[in-house]
């Protein structure tokens, strides 16, 4: 018990919630993933890479949303119980954009190009490109986790979505 507590000490505050909203995330989606998979003709990876897509086009319009109009508001979804969401402070921070342009916008590029692979069945891009979005997501996770101490659902549920979409091609 001590040792916990003591481990517990050293864990940033906002670990629990974030997985907390990533396993919720991949509960919901990949139980989906499975149910179309088994009763439906239907791959599930068009279903998961176009949830990233709409959910990475929402992040990048609020992110331009906030640039744009800094009292501006951002709704809160309370997705997964998520009592943390610090959205606003996770768009806002020096991290959420590449060159100025909004890393959920760059995500949609990579759906998009992802989403292609897929279509004309370029597995080795479509996996170099699944990968590429989870090693991304890896590392926004820990900003948002250690170094901003504040969490996106959006950003949260786009890394589970991620997961699942390099699940499906392997």
């Amino acid at each position: 018990v001590r040792v916990q507590r003591a481990l517990l000490r050293y864990l940033p505050e906002q670990l629990p919630d974030y997985l907390k909203m990533l396993i919720g995330t991949l509960i919901v989606f990949g139980a989906a993933s499975f149910l179309l998979q088994r009763f439906t003709s239907f791959n599930p990876l068009w279903m998961l890479v176009g949830l990233a897509l709409v959910y990475s086009l929402r992040s990048a319009y609020y992110k331009v949303r906030i640039t744009a109009d800094p009292g501006y508001a951002i709704p809160k979804c309370g997705c997964a119980g998520a009592v943390n969401d610090r959205t606003e402070v996770v768009l806002r921070s020096a991290h959420s954009d590449f060159l100025g342009v909004p890393n959920g916008a760059l995500a949609a590029l990579l759906y998009v190009a992802l989403l292609v692979a897929v279509r004309f069945d370029f597995q080795n891009a479509a996996l170099a490109l699944a990968v590429a979005a989870v090693v991304a997501s890896a590392y926004l996770g820990y900003v948002m986790v250690v170094r901003i101490g504040a969490l996106c659902p959006t950003c949260v549920t786009i890394a589970g979505l991620n997961l699942l979409i390099a699940w499906q091609l392997l």
